[in-house]
């Protein structure tokens, strides 16, 4: 990167030098105007070509801050996205998930990433509800698949952020407004079995009760 600034520190001597090569050779051809127009002729010649040659070297070879970051287009033309895949559930997700099942038993479904748009309609005039494409970690349902009963968030120290504290808010508004339950444990209290039972056990009813509060 350094040399590029040097190039172009270098180049704009020589432009400098030209310049008062012209300035001189205006004012000394009024005493021989005959051997002084030539050269006054040639610098600028020499002027033209070298603004031209310094602006096809500098589309040639653009300065970017970083040279690690600068990528020639035609080689990130080539270069194909790359996608692995990944694990439904993270190890605390998953821990959590066979300690629900053993709760709830046969008699409901444990669905983990539940997205809002698919438990939830907007109704207004605004067209996008990008709101709603997030996921919930949790969602139990009665055992036909269709009916909701208790969406349930696990969160770590992440959710303290200001950020994902606003997106919380958000989610928990909509899910309020659409008459949904929804439940936070968090990863830094104990969640034995006996504390998770006591809490979602209220909602495993056969039927969705719309008096039921947030927690």
């Amino acid at each position: 990167m350094r040399n590029r600034y040097s190039g172009r520190g270098k180049s704009l001597n020589i432009a400098g030098l030209i310049v008062l090569a012209l300035i001189l050779g205006y004012s000394w051809i009024n005493k021989n105007p005959q051997v002084f127009k030539y050269i006054l002729i040639g610098l600028g010649f020499l002027a033209t070509l070298s603004l031209i040659i310094y602006n096809i070297y500098k589309k040639c070879h653009p300065i970017v801050t970083e040279k690690s970051d600068y990528i020639p287009q035609e080689e990130a033309a080539k270069e194909p996205n790359k996608y692995i895949s990944k694990k439904l559930m993270t190890k605390s997700e998953e821990l959590f998930y066979h300690n629900l099942t053993e709760i709830v038993g046969a008699d409901f479904i444990i669905q983990p990433q539940v997205n809002l748009a698919t438990v939830i309609k907007k109704e207004s005039e605004g067209k996008y509800q990008n709101e709603l494409y997030r996921n919930i970690d949790f969602g139990i349902f009665k055992k036909n698949h269709i009916d909701l009963l208790l969406l349930i968030e696990l969160n770590d120290n992440s959710h303290n952020d200001p950020k994902r504290k606003q997106r919380d808010i958000k989610v928990k508004e909509i899910c309020s407004e659409a008459n949904i339950p929804l439940m936070t444990f968090w990863l830094s209290m104990p969640n034995t079995n006996e504390y998770i039972s006591n809490r979602i056990k209220p909602f495993l009813t056969t039927e969705v009760s719309e008096n039921k509060d947030m927690v």
